[in-house]
């Protein structure tokens, strides 16, 4: 059971960065995993004419 509710809140955590990224921002989302290895999540956003504040 804990090991259900800990998927989840990685599954809901993941479609958060998604709707972010993705539908807000028009960036790229990708996960590169491998069994025993662990994941790689590569997040692409285009900062072409964005202002800076600095």
């Amino acid at each position: 059971m804990l090991a259900l509710i800990y998927l989840s809140r990685r599954i809901l955590g993941l479609s958060i960065a998604r709707q972010i990224v993705v539908e807000k921002h028009r960036g790229s989302l990708y996960c590169d995993s491998q069994v025993g290895e662990g994941a790689e999540f590569v997040i692409e956003l285009n900062l072409n004419g964005i202002e800076s504040e600095c």
